[in-house]
């Protein structure tokens, strides 16, 4: 077997493993809409990841919603308390923070 053949591999077993052990109290999620998302300004808005570690790998750095910048000590508190399989992952780029409608959000 390679080497990439193994890392892959491993990397199969590590996830496989994390799943297996994630049950209702050792995971949870996240999710922007919990939080205040109230904005006048594009400045009021931080780009935040939500998601389920119960589904999956939940990758903490790829940034898929946003929340008003109040509410970023309360959400960074809740994030630091997810169990299960979290991670930091490659993630895509391109989306900016934006005020839409008095609301935040990517675009």
């Amino acid at each position: 077997m390679t080497k990439s053949r193994f890392v892959l591999v491993g990397l199969g077993v590590v996830a496989a493993s994390l799943l297996a052990s994630c049950s209702s109290s050792t995971c949870g999620s996240i999710q922007a809409s919990d939080y205040d998302q109230s904005c006048s300004t594009r400045s009021d808005c931080v780009a935040v990841a939500e998601g389920d570690s119960c589904k999956g790998l939940f990758c903490v750095d790829c940034a898929n919603a946003a929340i008003n910048v109040s509410a970023q000590a309360e959400y960074e508190a809740a994030l630091q308390s997810i169990k299960g399989p979290t991670g930091i992952c490659p993630c895509p780029e391109g989306a900016t923070v934006t005020c839409d409608a008095g609301v935040c959000s990517l675009n």
